[in-house]
C-alpha cells in the first residue's frame, strides 16, 4: 500500500506499507505519523481487503471526509481509488504498489501537469560517413535494404500474431477529449478494444436478465448499490456485461432525497448515483466487463428504461465519473439537480424497454 499525504504547508508526506491495514495519526504508535494538530492522535485507519480500500475515521476531531462528505465515525467505509479523501484537512491519495509504474500525482496536481507538458528535445545525431577509395568497400560494411525490409516484415507479422486485434495503443494525453479527468490508474494501464460493441441491446434481453438477477455471488455490490434483493431488484453478469436492476424511488424515503422526488429525471438520476459512488467502475476500468446496463424499475416493480456504460467512453475520456459524480452531489446538496439530469440524458442516452407481458 503506497500512500501520499498532502501535508498543510504543501509539502508531501509518502509513505509505503507491506501491511493491509494502517492508522494515521500524531501519536508514536500509529503506524503513518503526522504532526499537525488539526489531526487526532488517531485519526484514521485505512484497510485493503480483497482488491478493496476502505477507511474508517476513529472518533477523530475533524474528521474523514470522502469527496467532501464526512464519513460516520468508527464505520468502515469503502472508497474508490478516484474519489476525493481527506483525512481532516489533509489530502490523501493511495494506490497499490503493483500500479506504480508511473509517479503517483495527487487528484489537485493532475490538471496541473497534463497541460502544456513542453516536449522534450530532440537528441541531435551526427552522421559521418568516411570516403572510400573503392567504392565496392563501402557496400561490403553495409546491409542490403531487401534483407532490412524482409526482417521488418517478419518482426511485423510475429508481432500482430503474439498481440492480434485486441491492443490499441494508449492515446497521449494531448489527443485526449478530456485529459483532466485522466487518473494515475487509468494513465498506467493499457487500453484494449471491447469484445462487447458499443450499440443498442434489444429490450427482450434485458426483460429475459430481470427474471436471473440476484445477488448471491455479489454480495458486496449489492450492498454498495443498496440493493434490497427481492422479486424487482439485483444483478445478473454474463461473460463481459453486468446488468443492474435497481428501484431508485425507494430513496426517495430518506429526508435529504425526498425532495428531490418531484424533480425532472429524478429517478434515472438517483441510479446513475449509485453506480457511480460505487466501484462498479472499476470492473469496466479493469477490463473484468466490456458494458454495464442501468436498468430502471418503476415504483409498479417493471423495468422501464435502460442506459449503458460501455468501456470505450471512458477510455477516450468522453465520459468523466469523479466529475459526474461531484456535480451530481453538489445537485442533492443545493436540491436542483435538473441541469445535472438533464446533461445526464446526453451522455447516457435512455432506451425505453417494452412492458412485460403477463
Amino acid at each position: 500500500m503506497f500512500i501520499i499525504i498532502k501535508l498543510q504547508n504543501g509539502s508531501k508526506l509518502e509513505s509505503s506499507f507491506k501491511k493491509n491495514s494502517i492508522t494515521i495519526g500524531r501519536s508514536s504508535r500509529a503506524d503513518l505519523v503526522i504532526h499537525d494538530d488539526a489531526l487526532s492522535r488517531f485519526h484514521a485507519q485505512i484497510d485493503y481487503e480483497n482488491g478493496q480500500y476502505y477507511v474508517t475515521d476513529l472518533s477523530s476531531a475533524n474528521g474523514v471526509f470522502i469527496d467532501d462528505q464526512k464519513i460516520l465515525p468508527n464505520e468502515k467505509t469503502h472508497f474508490a481509488p478516484y474519489r476525493a479523501l481527506n483525512i481532516g484537512p489533509l489530502e490523501c491519495t493511495i494506490q497499490d504498489e503493483l500500479e506504480l509504474d508511473q509517479p503517483i500525482l495527487l487528484k489537485s496536481e493532475l490538471s496541473k501537469t497534463q497541460k502544456n507538458q513542453p516536449e522534450p528535445p530532440k537528441e541531435k545525431i551526427q552522421i559521418t560517413r568516411h570516403a572510400s577509395k573503392n567504392k565496392k568497400e563501402d557496400r561490403k560494411g553495409s546491409l542490403d535494404p531487401k534483407v532490412v525490409f524482409a526482417v521488418i516484415l517478419i518482426i511485423f507479422g510475429v508481432y500482430q500474431f503474439l498481440i492480434g486485434d485486441d491492443y490499441v495503443p494508449t492515446p497521449s494525453v494531448e489527443n485526449q477529449a478530456n485529459p483532466a479527468t485522466n487518473s494515475p490508474s487509468s494513465q498506467i494501464r493499457k487500453i484494449y478494444r471491447a469484445r462487447v460493441p458499443d450499440e443498442n441491446t434489444i429490450s427482450d434481453i434485458y426483460l429475459n436478465h430481470f427474471s436471473q438477477k440476484s445477488c448471491a455471488r455479489m454480495n458486496d455490490l449489492c450492498k454498495q448499490l443498496q440493493i434490497e434483493e427481492n422479486s424487482y431488484e439485483g444483478l445478473f453478469k454474463n461473460q463481459y456485461e453486468l446488468f443492474i436492476f435497481i428501484k431508485p424511488s425507494k430513496l426517495f424515503n430518506q429526508p435529504r432525497l425526498s425532495v428531490l422526488k418531484d424533480q425532472i429525471n429524478a429517478e434515472d438520476f438517483l441510479g446513475h448515483y449509485l453506480v457511480m459512488g460505487s466501484e462498479v467502475l472499476q470492473l469496466l476500468l479493469k477490463h473484468e466487463v466490456d458494458q454495464i446496463h442501468l436498468v430502471v424499475v418503476s415504483a409498479n416493480n417493471h423495468p422501464i428504461r435502460a442506459y449503458r456504460y460501455h468501456i470505450s467512453r471512458f477510455e477516450n475520456g468522453e465520459v468523466d465519473p469523479p466529475g459526474l459524480l461531484d456535480a451530481m452531489s453538489a445537485g442533492i446538496q443545493s436540491q436542483q439537480i435538473k441541469d445535472v439530469a438533464v446533461n445526464l440524458l446526453k451522455i447516457f442516452p435512455p432506451l425505453h424497454l417494452n412492458p412485460i407481458q403477463n
